[in-house]
């Protein structure tokens, strides 16, 4: 999460765990839990006025979001056009071809990507945390109720024990349908990457026009030079290094 409410919703959260929590501790220790009970519906009241909140500011988020990412991906396109333009610009002073045109949409949907998986990150360690503590909390019951179980296996009965092992289960049964539910709501962990690979390609071809054009404009001025040199002094000799034999040919152009 990443709005300002984020911090807010995280610590409600961990308040209505913690009221259950409380509120299973009282019930296993036949203490009185109607204080514990107000205490979970308190929290669960103000994670619901959390939650609405937020739903409330969501358009408004959302349109800050969606301006933010117009602005990454203009910041992209300004790059990715500089990028190109200083790969070529040190073949010949003032003789750098138009760049081609970047698509806008395209970086503004690998910026949403990006962010994206930005936000699946933080809910799958928020939702991992959640879980571990909720097992821990199931693994805690389990080790409660087999001790007593052990214990009395060994003679050591007592008054209580039938009625603890029962607020235990129940208490335990109550933790597992969380988990259950906890785990169909698992978030999505995948990183989605094809909008970054395609803003990537489209860079690596823009970069080859680019080279294209460049490589026209210096065939056409050593073109020029050559003719204007043999009609002013006459026969020319040109030399072709052998560097340049050797691109030549890497494209296919025998000399």
């Amino acid at each position: 999460m990443t709005d300002p409410t984020a911090r807010l919703l995280e610590q409600a959260q961990h308040a209505v765990i913690d009221a259950e929590e409380s509120l299973a501790t009282a019930a296993e220790a036949g203490e009185d839990t109607q204080a514990h009970r107000e205490r979970l519906v308190a929290a669960q009241d103000r994670l619901k006025a959390i939650e609405e909140a937020r739903q409330g500011d969501a358009a408004q988020a959302e349109a800050d979001r969606q301006a933010a990412m117009r602005e990454e991906a203009d910041r992209l396109v300004r790059e990715a056009q500089a990028e190109v333009k200083a790969a070529i610009a040190k073949f010949a002073e003032l003789l750098v071809p138009e760049i081609p045109t970047l698509h806008g949409a395209t970086a503004l949907n690998a910026v949403a990507e990006r962010l994206a998986n930005e936000d699946r990150a933080t809910a799958v360690r928020a939702y991992d945390e959640r879980l571990a503590r909720l097992r821990g909390r199931l693994a805690d019951l389990a080790a409660r109720k087999q001790a007593i179980l052990d214990r009395r296996a060994q003679g050591d009965e007592r008054d209580g024990d039938a009625a603890e092992v029962a607020l235990l289960a129940m208490d335990h049964e109550v933790l597992r349908e969380l988990e259950t539910k906890l785990q169909s709501e698992a978030p999505a962990r995948e990183a989605e990457t094809a909008w970054a690979k395609r803003w990537q390609a489209e860079v690596d071809d823009t970069k080859r026009q680019a080279y294209g054009a460049m490589a026209a404009i210096l065939d056409d001025r050593l073109a020029t030079l050559i003719t204007e040199a043999r009609r002013g002094y006459g026969r020319l000799t040109v030399s072709i290094s052998s560097k340049l034999q050797t691109a030549l040919a890497g494209v296919g152009v025998k000399v």
